[in-house]
């Protein structure tokens, strides 16, 4: 069972993780197929050594290199659950590398996170057609 994302410009992913081992890592790789060519995060690893798995607690830790950069971002231990600080917290290191674009998020109103890597003009325009509400991120 190896997991690939698709390249069609959206990323969804339930938020009830399924590989819970590599829920940020994976994370990582699924939003980087939204733009092969500006987000080419590499040697991506994830550190869950400080997880109590029986009790679903601790933290982790996902880091990765891209633009010439060192980036970890942590994340709390929340069982089988994606902690959406670690979204907000890529998406801070994408605004500040000054793309022009950043992430934006939505729901299926259940359990399904949805990433889109775009300009605030595309994520206004789709917002018009669509009447989903796209978030940017938590500050």
């Amino acid at each position: 069972m190896t997991w690939k994302p698709s390249e069609n410009g959206v990323y969804a992913f339930d938020v009830e993780i399924f590989d819970v081992e590599n829920m940020y890592k994976n994370f990582l790789i699924g939003v980087s197929y939204l733009d092969r060519e500006e987000l080419n995060f590499t040697n991506i690893v994830e550190d869950t050594s400080l997880v109590d798995w029986e009790d679903g607690t601790g933290s982790r830790s996902v880091s990765f290199d891209w633009n010439g950069q060192h980036f970890n971002i942590d994340a709390k231990v929340e069982g089988d659950w994606f902690d959406s600080s670690v979204a907000d917290d890529l998406n801070r290191i994408i605004i500040s590398q000054d793309t022009g674009k950043q992430l934006y998020f939505t729901s299926d109103g259940y359990q399904e996170g949805i990433v889109f890597y775009c300009d605030k003009e595309w994520a206004n325009d789709f917002e018009k057609d669509t009447g989903l509400k796209l978030e940017e991120f938590n500050q």
